[in-house]
């Protein structure tokens, strides 16, 4: 039996410190990339966790705030992982975000 589940989505703060680069993997084709910190609620965790996103599209950097985002949840080479869609990423909108 499938049962379908409601969406999941995690709260992430992005701090706006992220670094750059540019691979060396292929030396004739360079490849920007960028590396951004971020805590995220997890459920089940007391305290935001310290974590990375890695993205090779400077589009999907993110500036420093909240934003909620989707939880994925695909199967690879026969085992469930989870993933945070970086691509639907919505801003959260924060009290003083909202007073001001």
């Amino acid at each position: 039996m499938h049962r379908k589940l409601p969406n999941q989505t995690v709260v992430v703060e992005f701090t706006g410190k992220n670094r750059n680069g540019v691979s060396k993997k292929d030396p004739a084709n360079p490849k920007p990339y960028w590396i951004m910190e971020a805590y995220a609620q997890f459920p089940g965790s007391l305290y935001p966790q310290a974590c990375e996103f890695f993205t090779t599209d400077a589009a999907a950097v993110k500036a420093a705030g909240f934003f909620e985002i989707p939880l994925a949840f695909p199967i690879k080479d026969g085992r469930a992982s989870v993933e945070m869609d970086l691509s639907a990423a919505t801003p959260l909108q924060t009290k003083t975000a909202a007073v001001a």
